[in-house]
């Protein structure tokens, strides 16, 4: 009995089937893959969540600095990952070496979507590793004061389930480009779209079309958002609103 052998056109059909069932599968593929590291991050910021709160419990109910005002050091970064071993009274500055910290670790400052290489051994090289100015999520402006303004207790902010404390963030260009890289603030009002500079993060649409959030009390959620990326508007103010989301006392 004769073997039975594959055409040249027999195996083009079947390498042409082939190629239509992986395009066909792949985005489904790449759908399912972002939605994980999407999720991923939620978790994440769940995380982060529960080192601002662990900060608070053991300084007076007062969340960390947003920094130190024109110093810049140390950043919100800086205070969640605790206090140099070797002058414990002074927030960790420099991040050479260091990947765990009291309240929080280094990976927690990365988002598992945003592109770019990050150093997660602490050895990125003179003392300033990118978590500590650029991770990928920001505060807004005035959520978390300056240490040289006065603190507003964490007990005391009112309707905290809606505050916003960390969004997913990139920072970006004097041209309005975001880059490979966070940015610890973020800016919610038309100033920094308008003229946007490297001093400012951007709402990042890492995750399409959703944006992941942190908020006062813990909860962690992803957002839809609408518009085009990236987004050039503030998706949390409205005249409805009146704010909520960046004011303490409503």
């Amino acid at each position: 009995m004769r073997c039975s052998k594959f055409t040249l056109i027999e195996l083009l059909v079947v390498i042409a089937i082939i190629a239509i069932l992986a395009s066909m599968l792949l985005p489904a593929l790449n759908k399912t893959r972002g939605k994980a590291k999407s999720i991923s991050c939620v978790n994440q910021l769940k995380q982060l969540g529960v080192g601002f709160t662990l900060y608070a419990n053991d300084n007076n109910d007062i969340l960390p600095p947003n920094d130190s005002g024109a110093t810049g050091f140390p950043y919100w970064t800086n205070h969640l990952m605790g206090s140099n071993p070797n002058s414990p009274a002074e927030p960790w500055e420099n991040g050479f070496r260091f990947t765990k910290g009291i309240y929080a670790t280094i990976s927690l400052f990365r988002c598992p979507s945003q592109a770019g290489l990050f150093r997660m051994d602490g050895n990125e090289g003179g003392g300033n590793d990118w978590w500590i100015l650029r991770p990928h999520y920001a505060a807004p402006w005035g959520m978390l004061r300056r240490n040289t303004e006065a603190s507003v207790r964490l007990s005391n902010i009112k309707q905290p389930s809606q505050k916003l404390l960390l969004l997913d963030a990139q920072g970006m260009d004097n041209s309005g480009n975001l880059l490979d890289k966070g940015y610890y603030r973020w800016y919610p009002s038309s100033s920094p779209i308008s003229s946007p500079n490297q001093n400012w993060a951007a709402l990042s649409p890492r995750h399409q079309t959703n944006l992941n959030v942190l908020h006062i009390d813990g909860s962690a959620r992803s957002y839809l958002i609408t518009g085009s990326a990236p987004w050039n508007f503030d998706p949390f103010r409205s005249s409805t609103a009146n704010q909520i989301y960046y004011q303490y006392e409503k």
